[in-house]
């Protein structure tokens, strides 16, 4: 978790930041860009391939409501997607640890 402000050398305030988690800053971006994407299959493999990838490196709780954000956009997605070829892309990501959408 990143200080609310950060000081330069001299001590002067040069930053304030609201975001103080992860979580705060990434899932609610995530969502915004999934939003309009969701029956787009390479928008959507790409977005659960960076949750997948950032939540390899992320803090366990940052981790976490990354995961569950990927699994909650994960079936509204494959509602919405018009070829069987990305729906049957997008469960076999969800069956298989560390096979992610976006890589081919």
């Amino acid at each position: 978790m990143c200080p609310r402000r950060r000081y330069d050398k001299e001590g002067r305030l040069r930053v304030v930041t609201e975001v103080e988690t992860l979580e705060a800053l990434a899932c609610p971006s995530l969502v915004a860009v999934a939003r309009y994407a969701l029956a787009d299959a390479d928008v959507i493999s790409r977005i659960l391939a960076l949750i997948e990838t950032v939540g390899r490196i992320a803090p366990a709780g940052a981790a976490a409501q990354l995961a569950a954000l990927g699994e909650a956009i994960r079936p509204d997605s494959a509602q919405l997607l018009d070829l069987s070829y990305d729906r049957d892309r997008l469960t076999s990501a969800a069956s298989s640890p560390n096979a992610g959408m976006g890589r081919r």
